[in-house]
């Protein structure tokens, strides 16, 4: 069966918001796996230690590399939803702060982009 086609600006706006959580996604693991002081710092703040560290650092990886191919997005993009929910309930209930917007925006647009490519799929059978 052939795949159902997205018009070209919904196809470059979906790969475009793709590539950028895919970039967000694999930025921020960097900085976990390879231990740098800041993100440590951040996550040891919440109560994780180098370790559990690195497995969230693992699981961004792949989450960015599930993003990057159109077939894979909407895995990728639930992953990493799935990713912020659990940082952002640990944030708020380890810091009493309200969660930093910028972790509400990526979930959002992992949302966003799951519901395309989930909709692309879906009208193909």
């Amino acid at each position: 069966m052939q795949r159902p086609q997205l018009d070209l600006y919904q196809e470059a706006s979906a790969l475009l918001l793709q590539f950028v959580l895919a970039a967000i996604c694999i930025m921020a693991a960097v900085g976990k796996l390879l231990g740098y002081e800041t993100s440590l710092t951040v996550l040891e703040s919440v109560g994780l230690n180098a370790v559990q560290s690195a497995i969230v650092g693992s699981i961004q990886v792949a989450a960015g590399l599930l993003l990057i191919l159109p077939h894979t997005a909407r895995y990728g993009a639930i992953l990493l939803a799935a990713l912020m929910i659990s940082a952002n309930r640990l944030f708020i209930f380890s810091t009493q702060e309200p969660a930093p917007a910028f972790s509400i925006a990526v979930f959002v647009l992992c949302v966003v982009l799951a519901m395309i490519r989930w909709d692309a799929r879906a009208e193909q059978y």
